[in-house]
C-alpha cells in the first residue's frame, strides 16, 4: 500500500510543493490563527469538489462506498483497494500500488492538484 497527501494549490506554489513537500505538509496543518487562515487560503485552494466528482464518476459501481467524505473502492477480481479521505487541510489517499483509480481521477480533474508522498 502506498500513502499520499493531495493538495490543491495556487499555481504559484506547485513547483515549490514538488521541491519542498514537507513544508507543504506543515503549512497545510497550521491554519488556526486568523492570519494563518488567510495565508492558508492564498496557498491552498478549495478541494471539496472532490467529493462530488468521485460520487458522480463512481456511484454506479457496486464496489464503491462513500461515507462522510471517505471514499473506498475495491477491485473485486484482484482484491486491491483504494481509500480516500477528504479533510479540511487536504486529502489523504491510501491505495494499492497497481490500483490507483482515485488518484488518476483527481489528477485528470484539475492541474492544480499536487500529490505528495506521505
Amino acid at each position: 500500500m502506498k500513502d499520499y497527501y493531495i493538495y490543491k494549490l495556487n499555481e504559484v506554489f506547485i513547483s515549490y510543493a514538488k521541491k519542498y513537500p514537507q513544508s507543504i505538509h506543515q503549512m497545510a496543518r497550521k491554519n488556526t490563527l486568523p492570519f494563518d487562515k488567510e495565508q492558508h487560503q492564498f496557498i491552498f485552494l478549495d478541494h471539496n469538489e472532490v467529493n462530488t466528482l468521485l460520487k458522480e464518476v463512481l456511484n454506479k459501481r457496486n464496489d464503491y462506498i462513500c461515507l462522510n467524505h471517505t471514499h473506498y473502492i475495491r477491485n473485486q477480481i484482484t482484491g486491491e483497494s483504494c481509500l480516500l479521505k477528504v479533510y479540511d487541510f487536504g486529502i489523504y489517499l491510501r491505495c494499492s500500488t497497481k490500483f490507483d483509480i482515485l488518484k488518476n481521477i483527481i489528477l485528470q480533474s484539475d492541474s492544480n492538484y499536487v500529490i505528495l508522498d506521505r
